[in-house]
């Protein structure tokens, strides 16, 4: 999902909604992508940086639902 993805959906959205809606990196640490790559544009490091983004976000937002930060 991009930003495009994004504002489409939030003009969608029942306008009483107050959960979280955003991008799935916004609970990365690694703050230097804003959306997850296509890895199949490049090459096999493409897939790692794709699993290591997926996985740092992955425990932010556990992290977030643990907390019920989101």
């Amino acid at each position: 999902m991009d930003d495009s993805n994004l504002a489409d959906l939030a003009r969608s959205k029942p306008a009483e909604y107050e959960g979280h809606l955003g991008l799935f990196l916004d609970f990365a640490t690694d703050k230097r992508y804003r959306h997850v790559p296509d890895p199949y544009h490049g090459n096999s490091d493409g897939f790692e940086l794709v699993l290591d983004l997926v996985e740092d976000a992955a425990a932010g937002l556990l992290l977030a639902i643990e907390k019920r930060h989101f």
